[in-house]
């Protein structure tokens, strides 16, 4: 079974969601005791050490995002007793974590997958990580754009020209969703094509660097929210 920090997200909010009381977070990961976590009874699932850690980073994340918290009852364990947020399950019915997560789920469902294989392979670093997490980048911001702007539809625009700059049908990609989402041109949505359209250029420029270098991690974490401020600004 491949677990990975999106899934433990989701499972750490569904086991959440099924409790009346709170829970320690240690006892979600690996009671004392035994070893062995509540996530892991309620799925019956068996979770590697490392495994286990990444569920305490999803802990985190998903106590930064809101969409659980600490309700400071236990004397002994304050701030590690939590509890789901309403925020935390409106997220869970729809399966997404944030704000992007439920802009791509109105493309599509399944390019969410992209967007945290770029994560998994930052905290995986196996063979040619950098290049895994580029690759899952580059298919997110080419996969949206694919599906938002389909070839044949831009092509069939009256203002479509045959470009051979580079990536110059992504730019008309880039319009053609944007006049679809407010059904008319203007001189400030001119703006705002270049904008979106810079933004992915910049960010693909770099994505088909880093396939050929040796980047550390915090430069593909930089390059993960660049692709990511890119897709919020092409979606919102």
């Amino acid at each position: 079974m491949k677990v990975d920090k999106y899934k433990l997200s989701l499972q750490a909010l569904e086991y959440l969601s099924k409790q009346d009381r709170v829970v320690l977070r240690q006892n979600i990961i690996s009671e004392p005791s035994s070893g062995v976590g509540n996530l892991e009874r309620h799925f019956n699932i068996t979770l590697t050490s490392r495994e286990k850690n990444i569920l305490a980073l999803a802990l985190v994340d998903l106590q930064d995002k809101g969409l659980i918290e600490a309700v400071f009852r236990d004397t002994m364990n304050a701030g590690n007793d939590l509890v789901i947020t309403d925020k935390g399950r409106r997220a869970l019915e729809k399966r997404v974590l944030d704000e992007l997560d439920e802009l791509i789920l109105t493309v599509n469902a399944d390019l969410i997958a992209k967007r945290y294989g770029a994560y998994e392979a930052v905290l995986n670093k196996q063979a040619d990580w950098q290049s895994q997490a580029a690759n899952s980048l580059a298919e997110l911001l080419d996969h949206t754009l694919r599906t938002i702007a389909p070839t044949d539809v831009v092509k069939a625009e009256s203002w479509y020209t045959e470009s051979k700059a580079p990536g110059g049908f992504r730019k008309q990609r880039i319009r053609y969703f944007l006049e679809q989402k407010t059904s008319s041109r203007s001189k400030s949505k001119e703006d705002v094509v270049d904008k979106a359209w810079q933004l992915i250029e910049s960010c693909r420029g770099k994505l088909e660097g880093i396939k050929h270098a040796n980047e550390n991690e915090e430069d593909i974490e930089q390059l993960i929210k660049l692709a990511e401020d890119a897709l919020s600004y092409l979606l919102k």
